[in-house]
């Protein structure tokens, strides 16, 4: 699946450069000036004490920084120990991830400012919904059928935040600016 997992694989060879995309999640580090110079992660994105695996804030932030010219540098030879949680590898929780990575993306990106919407979502994020439905569905590789249901609950999470924004503040739709908690 393309965009964020669950899982990461954050690979960009190996030797040492100057990379033009965020790192994700802890195998990421920053100097401390620079949050004082481009604000803190997004308090309404990442883990934040609830029982919800809201995600993006690492992404988020390194988007901010290469938006404004500032360099992230990618070393190979960094080692990262992070204990993996057993609960965090199976299917439940993985389906939990992709819908609170869906409702994530969407609340990152904030909605379009264009299109045909219905009850303020998206049209086309209906169709994306029915289409990895249907291919959850009718897929009988093990496999590709539960990459697919990922997908689905992606989809839902999406069209779920979708909502949520465009009914915000009386029904008064926020497009593409962080959300105020």
């Amino acid at each position: 699946m393309e965009g964020q997992f669950a899982v990461t694989n954050f690979d960009h060879g190996d030797e040492p450069k100057k990379i033009r995309v965020p790192p994700i999640g802890a195998n990421s580090a920053f100097r401390k000036d620079i949050f004082r110079e481009h604000g803190l992660f997004r308090l309404d994105l990442g883990p934040n004490g609830s029982r919800h695996a809201i995600t993006c804030e690492d992404w988020e932030f390194g988007e901010r920084l290469i938006r404004t010219g500032e360099k992230i540098a990618y070393c190979p030879t960094a080692i990262v120990y992070h204990p993996v949680d057993p609960e965090r590898t199976t299917k439940k929780y993985f389906l939990s991830w992709y819908y609170y990575n869906g409702i994530s993306l969407t609340r990152t990106a904030g909605l379009p400012r264009e299109g045909i919407f219905w009850f303020g979502v998206p049209r086309w994020l209906y169709r994306e919904l029915l289409t990895n439905f249907a291919k959850w569905l009718l897929t009988l590789q093990g496999n590709r059928r539960f990459s697919h249901k990922l997908s689905t609950y992606r989809s839902l999470g999406n069209i779920v935040e979708s909502f949520r924004l465009s009914h915000r503040e009386g029904g008064t739709r926020v497009l593409n600016r962080p959300l105020q908690s």
